[in-house]
């Protein structure tokens, strides 16, 4: 999933989206026409880098990392500097998938896999009772009906082909 946020002088911080789970890539629009990838950098690094003082000393500039100093929240080091106010920052992310909380609810996957979550819950389910040879059956019919769907992956769309099932 894409977002973007509005780069403000002076500013470190921007919240990330409320369904933000894992970040892919961030870009910061360094002219108003062309994008620069920023370096991910662990927060804990970025004294290595620009030493212990990196927050009180950053004067601001053009933004070259992207760190996470909270939860839901991005940090972008250097700040921007006046030259760079209002830019896009924009995300690539994985977002959190809506919950299910009513019987009408569906999950956020492919149609075709659906009938496969319910066939790989039972299996754990029947794992967890310790019915192994029902538990065999049902992980049996979900890997079959799995190679099967990935069988006809071809008629799907190009970002479906990419999702796949990992079994624990």
């Amino acid at each position: 999933i894409e977002a973007t946020a509005s780069s403000v002088t002076d500013q470190n911080n921007y919240a990330l989206p409320t369904n933000f789970m894992v970040m892919l890539e961030v870009f910061f629009d360094t002219s108003g026409t062309a994008e620069t990838k920023l370096e991910a950098l662990d927060q804990v690094s970025l004294p290595g880098v620009y030493g212990v003082n990196w927050r009180d000393e950053d004067v601001g500039g053009t933004p070259r990392y992207y760190y996470f100093p909270d939860t839901n929240v991005l940090g972008i080091y250097p700040k921007p500097n006046s030259t760079n106010n209002a830019r896009n920052i924009r995300i690539f992310y994985v977002a959190n998938p809506t919950a299910m909380s009513a019987d009408s609810d569906s999950p956020d996957l492919p149609e075709v896999y659906h009938d496969l979550m319910a066939l790989f819950a039972a299996h754990m389910a029947h794992l967890q009772l310790r019915n192994n040879d029902i538990s065999r059956d049902l992980h049996s019919r979900y890997i079959a009906r799995r190679e099967s769907n990935r069988m006809n992956l071809s008629k799907l769309g190009q970002e479906q082909v990419g999702w796949k099932w990992h079994y624990v």
